[in-house]
């Protein structure tokens, strides 16, 4: 009997003071020889300054500094556009997605379907999978805009793994499909022994058993750390299989808190730079009309041909100072929401309006909708 331990974080969403703690503890406990460290995508959120400003660079260099193997890639990886992807997967460290691509189906540069790792006498296949939304018109609109096509996953995992048949003794699949999608390829792909899945935040205390693939998923925001470890046999059949989310202290790890520093000097560097000087600042209340919130529904208007433009006063946070700067616009408004076109009646855009006027949705608490 040999022994195979993954240790795995999916979904951190750049909460790196929180990962660093875990850094500390994966040092303290892994065995770099033969265990294994796995991140299943979403590592890196826009929301962070120095992963803004480093291009998610400054993400790769925390996952290479901690000893991680590889990363699926999360949407959030590929949400920023291709070239902020391809200075991601630049960065000699393995990106995997076997399902993402460029809009006419070639594979981007530097993005890999999987790899091969030999670990204590045992090669390990990780093939990587991407989330998948379907074909339709609203599905695809997002990753069309990035210039960048997904294609649906387990078809594609159950190539590679006949592919490789002869070049793998145990098959890992690093999965940001959601645990829906996770246990529907279980259901469906045969000799598939173990899914590191992601994209769902599912917080699973135990490792779920389906047609004989092993699933587990550590929750988000790097409040756990994933461990499962698989008992394999002679003839290298998963015969059992434990996994478990650790809750670790939170003492920082000072390599990553260096790492982490650096990355941000640049990131801070580059965000700094002044696009461009506006006449006046633009004032922000989120409580009456204000020119800021005034200038982006003009500005939306004018940009998307529309009979008129609304905007929320949450997706901003402050005032827009006169000299505009990347760093200035993602304190002010860090949010990722996009345009959208919407046909509405003119009952409907009235109550709309009456309706942001009451007292309980100016001043609604963030976890009201929780």
């Amino acid at each position: 009997m040999k022994k195979i331990t993954i240790w795995h974080t999916n979904d951190v969403h750049s909460q790196f003071e929180d990962f660093s703690a875990i850094v500390r503890y994966i040092r303290e406990h892994i065995n770099f020889e033969k265990d294994f460290l796995l991140d299943a995508g979403d590592f890196c959120d826009q929301k962070s300054v120095m992963i803004n400003g480093t291009h998610g660079v400054g993400g790769i260099e925390l996952l290479k500094s901690a000893g991680y193997d590889a990363m699926a890639i999360g949407n959030n990886e590929f949400f920023a556009g291709m070239e902020y992807l391809e200075e991601m997967t630049n960065q000699n460290f393995p990106l995997l997605s076997a399902n993402l691509f460029r809009l006419n189906k070639e594979p981007i540069s530097g993005v890999l379907p999987f790899i091969t790792l030999k670990r204590n006498g045992i090669r390990v296949l990780i093939i990587g999978i991407s989330p998948y939304w379907g074909e339709s018109p609203e599905s695809t609109a997002f990753t069309d805009m990035c210039g960048m096509k997904l294609l649906e996953p387990t078809p594609l995992v159950q190539k590679i793994l006949e592919q490789e048949k002869g070049n793998y003794d145990i098959s890992i699949l690093l999965s940001h499909g959601g645990i829906k999608k996770d246990r529907e390829i279980a259901e469906t792909v045969n000799g598939l022994d173990c899914i590191i899945g992601g994209h769902s935040h599912t917080e699973m205390d135990e490792a779920e058993h389906i047609n004989g693939t092993w699933i587990h998923q550590s929750g988000c925001w790097a409040k756990y750390l994933g461990k499962l470890t698989l008992e394999v046999d002679d003839d290298y059949h998963v015969v059992s299989a434990s996994g478990e989310n650790i809750v670790v202290e939170k003492e920082k790890d000072p390599q990553i808190e260096s790492v982490m520093a650096q990355q941000t000097e640049i990131a801070i560097a580059e965000l700094s730079k002044v696009l461009y000087v506006l006449p006046q600042d633009l004032e922000f209340s989120i409580e009456h009309e204000c020119m800021a919130m005034n200038v982006l529904a003009d500005m939306m208007w004018k940009t998307y041909p529309s009979d008129l433009a609304l905007i929320n006063h949450g997706i901003l946070s402050k005032g827009i100072a006169k000299e505009v700067t990347k760093l200035n616009l993602l304190e002010v408004s860090p949010s990722p929401l996009n345009p959208t076109t919407l046909v509405w009646s003119g009952k409907q855009i009235k109550d709309a309006i009456f309706v942001s006027q009451k007292e309980e949705y100016i001043h609604m608490t963030p976890n009201r909708w929780a």
